[in-house]
């Protein structure tokens, strides 16, 4: 089903056709390289499920991207509620987007997030979200920059191992516009 549209994409709900795609991305060490390792077939398979669990609690989570033009699955962009130390207990959303690698650079994570913040705020009636990425991955914080999205500041994430070089992070935040 799609749930939000761009000029060159159709995000919607991550179905079990995808799974494939999914779990080759997610196994991607180009892909994955700013998080602590690839995910394991197993990893995937939970992620999925979180993201049709969360779906059934919100109404919203992270959605399948689908290029227009291809109908070929591209990745992952949506909205997740973060339960990060950092958060301290309050309810946050975090935007996030992993994309394959053959689709970087075409502008498409910046696209399919604008339309994310627009369901964020329109339509799911947030008042704030944020987003968090390590410190080394400049592309990301581009796109949060693109977002217009405010730094907010550096942290440790304690899902990252201490000493991992992704351990540090940076946090953005952006208002509701509407």
């Amino acid at each position: 089903m799609t749930i939000l549209e761009t000029d060159r994409l159709i995000l919607r709900d991550l179905q079990e056709s995808d799974l494939p795609a999914l779990i080759a991305m997610n196994q991607d060490s180009d892909v994955m390289q700013y998080f602590p390792k690839p995910y394991s077939q197993a990893e995937s398979l939970r992620l999925y499920q979180g993201i049709q669990d969360e779906v059934k609690a919100y109404g919203y989570s992270l959605w399948a991207v689908e290029e227009k033009t291809s109908q070929e699955f591209i990745g992952l962009v949506g909205l997740h509620h973060s339960d990060l130390r950092i958060f301290a207990g309050k309810e946050a959303v975090e935007i996030g987007w992993r994309l394959r690698k053959e689709f970087w650079n075409c502008g498409y994570a910046t696209e399919a997030a604008q339309a994310c913040l627009d369901f964020a705020f329109r339509q799911a009636g947030l008042s704030e979200v944020y987003s968090f990425t390590s410190l080394l991955n400049l592309p990301s914080q581009k796109v949060m920059q693109k977002l217009s999205m405010e730094f907010v500041k550096e942290f440790d994430n304690e899902k990252v191992p201490a000493d991992s070089p992704l351990y540090r992070h940076t946090l953005y935040r952006i208002k509701s516009f509407y």
